[in-house]
């Protein structure tokens, strides 16, 4: 229901309003997922409006921190834009997202196009991917097919390996934040909670207990539900693994089991991988992306040139490559 009343709340425009009930659902869960004290957020934007240099046709999301709506060029009217509009004080949160995706010039990373923290709304416009969200398909065909899912692993471990070693780490890595392109090239998106490690551009204290930890719980490593402990690029891959599990199951990753048990299809070790990358500990996961795709490399050329002896551990060929340094 809760579902029901989100999706038609982002349908409605003022020719079609909310139906009161679904309304009050709606109250209800962003009472729930957005501390909104049971209110909606106030000041939507209506179809029409501008912002800078774009104009809204409709919404595309709403979280926590943020409005996302489509725009289009005044101008250049076969120009579609994602729009991002702050609530109230989370400004210096879109500042900060800016700021991390500025320096990640990379074919996995979500592109910004333009910001204005000083205008009435301040917005952030980035590339809008047409293809949908990670969630959209795994909520429209379940479980990926086994290569899909490959595909999608390397080229996320590419833009993760990008960002970090630009020392840039995402901290909220999830189905909702994984985007496609026309070309299905995902892309990932949201960089609100993304940190700098050199220069520590983080959640101040004052500002995680505001808001509460930095993440989204279902998604995100243990290391970041303690308040003050050191989160590095591993907690990426934690995400990472728990977003593996999603894909290859079509279900949310709350308890993790064999998916060797639950997929007949399955020719690659792939619960040794979600395992590894989703231990409590980081210094137990890999230790960085290319070990990740190491192992991925690893798993085609065995796929490609052997064939499995019988008897052997699944997971035999996963060790080396993630014990390696």
């Amino acid at each position: 229901e809760g579902d029901m009343a989100l999706k038609a709340l982002l349908s409605t425009t003022p020719e079609q309003p909310l139906d009161p009930a679904l309304r009050e659902k709606a109250r209800r869960l962003a009472a729930r997922h957005f501390g909104a004290g049971g209110e909606l957020p106030a000041g939507l934007l209506a179809e029409g409006a501008l912002v800078g240099h774009y104009q809204v046709e409709r919404i595309l999301g709403m979280g926590g921190q943020a409005v996302v709506y489509l725009g289009r060029h005044v101008r250049l009217r076969s120009r579609l834009v994602a729009i991002k509009i702050p609530h109230g004080t989370e400004t210096y949160r879109m500042l900060r997202e800016a700021d991390v995706m500025a320096r990640l010039d990379h074919p996995g990373v979500v592109k910004i196009i333009d910001l204005d923290a000083e205008a009435s709304p301040p917005y952030l416009v980035i590339d809008y991917c047409v293809g949908g969200s990670l969630a959209d398909r795994i909520e429209a065909e379940g479980p990926l097919s086994e290569g899909e899912i490959l595909r999608i692993t390397r080229e996320l471990l590419e833009a993760l390996r990008f960002a970090h070693l630009r020392d840039v780490i995402h901290r909220d890595l999830k189905p909702e934040n994984v985007l496609f392109d026309a070309s299905g090239q995902p892309q990932i998106a949201d960089f609100g909670l993304g940190k700098i490690v050199a220069e520590q551009i983080s959640l101040s204290l004052s500002q995680a207990s505001r808001t509460g930890v930095a993440g989204t719980p279902l998604y995100m490593a243990p290391e970041q539900e303690r308040l003050g402990a050191p989160v590095d690029a591993r907690a990426d891959l934690y995400s990472l693994g728990k977003l593996i599990y999603a894909m290859l199951t079509g279900e949310p990753p709350r308890t993790l089991r064999p998916v060797e048990h639950l997929r007949a299809d399955l020719e690659l070790p792939w619960s040794d991988l979600v395992f590894a990358l989703t231990e409590t500990f980081p210094d137990a996961r890999p230790a960085d992306p290319d070990a990740v795709l190491a192992l991925l490399e690893n798993w085609t050329l065995a796929r490609t040139t052997s064939t499995p002896v019988a008897g052997e551990a699944p997971g035999a060929a996963l060790e080396a490559p993630l014990d390696a340094p």
